[in-house]
């Protein structure tokens, strides 16, 4: 047989070309894969990030949301703040509205209500109110409507009594305050 001699060449074409489907097979096509799964995963974390900064966003809008509603609440605490201790005052300028000077106004005890109690503890209180005057029809009713629209306090009418007069019809007003004591009863 003849010897046939290979060229250089030939081997190092044959070798480079081994050497390319090795790395082929054992590098690229793994990391081609790699980098696409890769991809894939920071496209779902870059979702993400964007859900969670919306969410934020949203967060801090509710957060100040959430602070107006308390100063609402706390200034509609203070604009409701009609108890025992001012009520008298309250019953004047009910009557100064209708235009009425009362003969008389009794005013009993504060009766707290422990078993009623408001979210933050405090006890529903109790404040049983007479008042007698002399006035018409249309001065009643503007007394009563401002115990029922224009008053800071709670007020529950329980007897109203209509009687005709010497020279005025006279009129009996059975009232009930209701408020939440100052103090909670929680600790």
């Amino acid at each position: 047989m003849k010897n046939k001699k290979i060229s250089g060449v030939l081997i190092y074409l044959f070798c480079f070309a081994l050497v390319l489907l090795l790395y082929m097979n054992f590098t690229f096509t793994p990391l081609n894969s790699k980098i696409a799964e890769l991809d894939t995963k920071h496209a779902a974390d870059t979702a993400q990030i964007q859900i969670y900064e919306q969410q934020t966003a949203k967060m801090g809008d509710l957060k100040d949301k959430i602070a107006k509603l308390q100063s609402q609440v706390e200034q509609a605490d203070t604009n409701t703040a009609i108890t025992a201790n001012n009520e008298a005052e309250d019953i004047e300028a009910a009557c100064k509205a209708a235009g009425i000077v009362p003969e008389s106004v009794n005013m009993g005890d504060e009766t707290a209500d422990k078993s009623k109690t408001s979210s933050d503890g405090k006890s529903l209180c109790s404040v049983p109110i007479d008042l007698k005057a002399k006035c018409n029809g249309n001065q009643l009713q503007t007394l009563l409507a401002y115990f029922e629209k224009k008053s800071k306090g709670a007020y529950y009418v329980n007897k109203v009594s209509y009687t005709q007069g010497q020279d005025k019809p006279e009129v009996t007003l059975s009232l009930t305050l209701y408020y939440f004591s100052l103090q909670g009863t929680k600790g």
